[in-house]
């Protein structure tokens, strides 16, 4: 499998610009258009929460990544598209940027203590320094709710044998088609559920296979 790796970072051009890409959203299209019509598998991530970015340029990101998909599921093809929490690393524009005018307080710490740091966060983090995004979002908690039903119901329903799945990949993409992300608990309560049914499985299965001591001491005598 031939593999391209891109960095797409965002659906809104003025972010583009202020992180200073130096490309354009319909440079983007077309690169995911061209590769739609071979064999090479699109590996593009983008990012959101940047300060200073706004819903309305948060939800264009979004809408780009589930077109990219839809493309490639139309064609009966795999996109790994994914989607990431914005990080601010000190040294950066953007830190600088923040703590100016977003009242962020200088982070005294290493950058390696930075990206040694853990999070005890639910949703998907990723590897390395820990986001503050909290800090300064407006709403965080929507922010979350759309990196979950994108993460947990989108990128990761890769096999599509499972109706459930299945009809919970739809209800995301209605979910982010429509700017529509109240009642989310939902499919948090339903997912948490889910992983606990699982594990029982898990467990039962693995009892069955835990041999008896009684047995094994008759066997031995």
């Amino acid at each position: 499998m031939v593999t391209s790796v891109m960095g797409g970072e965002s659906g809104s051009q003025r972010i583009l610009d202020e992180i200073r890409k130096e490309i354009k959203v319909e440079e983007i299209a077309h690169a995911m258009e061209t590769l739609s019509k071979t064999n090479i598998v699109p590996k593009i991530s983008f990012m959101v929460g940047l300060p200073g970015e706004t819903d309305e340029e948060v939800q264009l990101t979004y809408e780009l990544c589930v077109k990219y998909k839809k493309m490639f599921l139309k064609k009966n093809k795999f996109a790994d598209v994914t989607i990431f929490p914005f990080r601010l690393y000190p040294g950066s524009p953007l830190y600088d940027k923040a703590i100016k005018h977003l009242g962020i307080k200088p982070d005294k710490r290493s950058l390696e203590e930075l990206c040694n740091s853990s999070t005890k966060g639910n949703i998907k983090e990723g590897a390395g320094y820990e986001p503050i995004y909290k800090k300064y979002l407006k709403n965080p908690k929507k922010f979350e709710d759309m990196l979950f039903i994108y993460d947990y119901f989108i990128m990761r329903n890769l096999k599509r044998k499972n109706l459930i799945r299945n009809l919970l990949e739809a209800i995301a993409y209605w979910r982010i088609e429509n700017k529509f992300y109240r009642g989310i608990f939902i499919e948090r309560l339903l997912l948490k559920s889910a992983l606990k049914f699982r594990k029982f499985i898990r467990w039962g299965k693995n009892y069955e296979k835990t041999p008896d001591p009684d047995v094994d001491l008759v066997s031995g005598m």
